[in-house]
Order: structure tokens, then sequence, then C-alpha cells
């Protein structure tokens, strides 16, 4: 019995009874970030071996599933980058044995287990010195901090993040919760998927109602909006003034 299993956030895995066979058989179910499948990177990756497994296969008229178990043989009777040894020799102790192969000579298990460890050490440790080129910093979103949240491309007219605002009202890490203004709408998505507003500063209130009455309260008219926009920045923090752009002609035409 797994101590923790990883999801998506599929209807199978958010139902109530997956949660209760869970609580009974004692382990854990975490559930990834949505719309970041780096967050499932493992699975991700082996669904497109599968996925060109599947494309491979109709393309040449054959049963899926033959190809899907050539596939896994030679998964697991290829030697990994990081061990150095296949997975079938790493979990079974022992080399692939066919029909082909009679007289093959099992590992000393002892021996393998430290040059497993020892080329696993050497792998993770360049890979994380290859990550640490890329130069990630932490990033600078806080509880309380306005943000917008990226949206999906439509059409050309699509803008890049969604026009209503968000607050945001829990950090796990880089997994942000953010909270609509406009009508409470809980979201959680990855740091990556939302920008903050600069010069807003952070709105320490829980009642995100006042804080969208703030925003859209006061008269109608033309002067009454301007009255309004000097009123927001003041009560809310939340700049809404736009620089202005300096109309003048063009170089060309100063003589004239």
């Amino acid at each position: 019995m797994p101590r923790r299993v990883d999801s998506d956030n599929g209807p199978p895995f958010n139902s109530r009874d997956f949660k209760n066979l869970a609580e009974e058989l004692g382990f854990e179910h975490h559930r990834v970030i949505p719309e970041h499948p780096r967050a499932n990177g493992e699975a991700e990756s082996f669904m497109k071996v599968l996925n060109k497994t599947e494309k491979i296969a109709h393309s040449q008229g054959r049963r899926s599933l033959d190809a899907i178990q050539e596939m896994l043989m030679g998964v697991r009777s290829t030697p990994h980058p990081a061990t150095d040894y296949s997975p079938y020799e790493a979990l079974m102790k022992r080399k692939v044995r066919t029909k082909l192969d009679t007289d093959i000579k099992d590992p000393e298990v002892p021996k393998m287990e430290q040059e497993i460890t020892a080329s696993d050490k050497r792998y993770k440790d360049k890979w994380f010195c290859n990550e640490r080129r890329q130069k990630a910093g932490h990033h600078s979103i806080d509880v309380g901090d306005i943000v917008l949240l990226s949206q999906k491309k439509k059409n050309k007219w699509t803008t890049s993040y969604e026009e209503e605002m968000y607050i945001v009202f829990r950090v796990d890490g880089s997994s942000i919760g953010a909270r609509r203004c406009s009508d409470g709408r809980e979201v959680y998505r990855d740091v990556t998927r939302f920008k903050r507003l600069r010069g807003s500063g952070r709105h320490t209130s829980d009642n995100w109602r006042e804080l969208y009455l703030q925003r859209y309260r006061g008269p109608t008219t033309s002067q009454g909006r301007d009255t309004l926009d000097r009123r927001r920045d003041a009560n809310t923090g939340i700049g809404v003034s736009r620089p202005r752009r300096t109309i003048r002609k063009p170089a060309r035409y100063i003589d004239y």
C-alpha cells in the first residue's frame, strides 16, 4: 500500500468515496495544481511515450495492446541513465530472462545496490547543478496581494490576463490560492499563472465584498468617475490611473 498517491483533479479522484478510501487505508492523497502539467511531470512524461506508441500502432494497422506490451518490455529492460541498470534488474535483482537468453549470470545484489546508489547520486547532483544555472528565484507574491490571473487565448483579441482582480489568501510554496473580487470565486494555480499588480499594496481585510463595493460604488457621471478614481486610490490602494500619451505632430510636419 503506498504512503502517498499523486493524482490530477479528475472526477474519479475528487469524489468523496476516494477520500474515504484514503482515510481507511491510511495513505495521503495529493492533488496537483490545475493547469500545470509540470507538477505531475513523471506521469505526463510517460503519457507522451504511450501516446506516441498508440499513434505508431494505428499508422501500422496493429493492435494497440500488442504495441504497448512491446513498449513496456523495452522500457523495463533498458538501462536507466541514473542507475545504469534496467528497472527490471533494480526491482527483481536479476536480469530479464527469455527463451533466447538462458545462460545469463545474475548480478551480485550488494554490489549492484551500491552501484545504483552511487550512480543515482551522481546523476541527481548533475541535474541539480543544471537547475541552479537557470537562476530561478523565489516569487514575491504573498497573502493579501492583489493579482491578475492568466487566461487561455481564444482569439487574437484575448488578453493575456483576466480583467477581474484576485486577492491572494493562501500561499503554499509555488501553489497560490486567490479569491476573485467580483464574486468570491476561489482558484488554486501555480505562481506562474499570476501577475502581481504594481503599486497595489496589500489588502489585509478578509472581506472581499467590501473591496468590490469600494471599487464600484459611487456616481456615474463623468465628473463623478474622476472623483471615484481618486477616492479608490485612497481607500483600496489600487492604482487605477493610467499614463497619458503626449499627442504631438510627427517630426516631418514640424515645418508646416
